[in-house]
């Protein structure tokens, strides 16, 4: 796929999203989409062009995400309870599987974060490559939260 065509692909992709998720229609929301979606279709290009778009998360990650769904569902009634008795919450470091300082294992990291903080719950705040671990504020500590991913 040429240069041109993976930007049309991306900015006609971006705005159809961007439709999609308003659910308006107006000229002005189309004159929107067409913005946000060329301001996508372009950050794409940039990242493709400094080669930072070439890594992928390891297959493993998307399987061990199934469960997140669930876990969303149970940890409500967890949230539920610790806003009754107005708990702050803690945080704890939660030992994370080694990964490398590849791009590769950063995207991986990313997808890690990104999904964990679907958690009504428990919410990842920082990993930390070198210590293999996650930083993760729980609101119930007594509790702890499933592990993220």
């Amino acid at each position: 796929m040429g240069r041109a065509s993976g930007i049309l692909l991306w900015w006609v992709a971006a705005t159809v999203l961007w439709l999609l998720v308003g659910g308006v229609y107006a000229t002005e929301e189309l004159v929107a989409g067409l913005a946000a979606g060329l301001a996508v279709a372009l950050g794409v290009d940039v990242l493709r062009s400094l080669g930072l778009s070439e890594s992928t998360p390891r297959s493993g990650l998307l399987r061990e995400a199934k469960a997140v769904p669930v876990k969303v569902v149970t940890e409500l009634r967890d949230l539920a309870a610790a806003a009754v008795r107005r708990n702050g919450g803690a945080y704890r470091s939660v030992p994370f599987p080694g990964r490398a300082a590849d791009a590769r294992s950063s995207s991986g990291r990313a997808f890690v974060v990104a999904v964990g903080t679907l958690s009504p719950k428990s919410i990842p705040i920082d990993v930390d490559g070198e210590a293999r671990t996650v930083l993760v504020h729980d609101v119930r500590p007594e509790r702890p939260s499933q592990e993220p991913l």
